[in-house]
């Protein structure tokens, strides 16, 4: 049972600064790459912490970081990049994850419920034998991407890109899958015919 109170975000100590304060510092990662020291210190607590429960990491910069059985919960990562990240097995919990970018990320195993992923862009990444529930990829863009076996049970992938992404053997169970574009996707083995496929059939 998780008992989430939700992160609180605290503005950057930076006079004039508009972005959130970084995890458990007072700066935002912007102002905290300036003290390499100190940024860090940060990300090595970060990387030592196998549950992660109510932090905002927004507009950080992660790269070749195995957060592999990682939980988090309640956490933000708005405009955020990651390249070669590992997070197999990981799980999320009511997390953000809008406007940010994905390169060469692997969610295998994952168990991803009550997230968003809004207007992110994905780029080599797999999703596969997860558990996407009520997750949100509204108006993302996918590119050379897999879903492969994963349950994507009320899940959204409304107004989305996609370009040569595999979604077979998946469960669309009232899924939302209206793309804005698509281009070598593949649904083998899916229900996909269970999916909400137009705007005439949308259901709230």
């Amino acid at each position: 049972m998780y008992i989430i109170s939700m992160y609180k975000i605290m503005p950057c100590k930076v006079s004039g600064c508009l972005s959130p304060a970084f995890s458990t510092e007072t700066l935002c990662f912007q102002h905290l790459a300036e003290q390499p020291d100190r940024l860090s210190r940060t990300m090595n607590e970060l990387k030592h912490n196998m549950t992660v429960l109510n932090r905002v990491f927004d507009g950080g910069s992660f790269h070749s970081i195995d957060f592999s059985r990682f939980r988090f919960i309640g956490c933000s990562f708005r405009g955020a990049q990651f390249k070669h990240i590992m997070f197999t097995g990981a799980s999320f919990h009511l997390c953000f994850f809008d406007d940010s970018q994905f390169i060469s990320c692997d969610f295998s195993g994952g168990d991803i419920d009550f997230c968003s992923f809004g207007q992110s862009n994905f780029m080599d990444c797999s999703f596969e034998n997860s558990e996407l529930i009520q997750t949100s990829f509204n108006g993302a863009m996918f590119t050379d991407c897999t879903f492969s076996g994963s349950n994507l049970y009320n899940s959204r992938f409304m107004l989305c890109q996609l370009n040569t992404v595999n979604f077979d053997n998946c469960d669309f169970k009232r899924a939302f899958y209206i793309p804005s574009n698509e281009a070598g996707v593949t649904f083998a083995g899916s229900n996909i015919a269970e999916a909400v496929r137009d705007l005439e059939h949308l259901y709230l």
